[in-house]
C-alpha cells in the first residue's frame, strides 16, 4: 500500500498505531503520522495481522485491538473459537 524510511533506536521500544476506516489507513510511529493509503480489499475489516521481514527481529508488548464501529455484514475467512 505505502512505506517510509523512519530512523529508529533498534534498542528503544517504539509505538505503532494503525487505524483503518473503511479504505483509509493511517499509520502513526511514535505520535506522527507516517504513512496515509487507501486500500478496499478487506471492506469489512475486523481482523489483523503482524508480520515482518523474515531477518527482523521484532517484539510486540501491549497489543491492543479495537473496533471502531461495528462491520456491517459478515466478516469473511476464518471464524474465531
Amino acid at each position: 500500500l505505502a512505506s517510509a524510511e523512519i530512523e529508529t533506536d533498534p534498542a528503544a521500544w517504539h509505538e505503532l498505531r494503525v487505524i483503518a476506516r473503511g479504505s483509509l489507513v493511517t499509520v502513526s510511529f511514535d505520535g506522527k503520522e507516517r504513512l496515509r493509503a487507501t486500500d478496499s480489499v478487506f471492506p469489512l475489516g475486523g481482523r489483523i495481522g503482524l508480520w515482518t521481514k523474515a531477518d527482523a527481529e521484532t517484539s510486540f508488548d501491549s497489543l491492543t485491538f479495537a473496533l471502531v464501529a461495528p462491520p456491517q455484514g459478515d466478516i469473511p475467512g476464518p471464524q474465531p473459537r
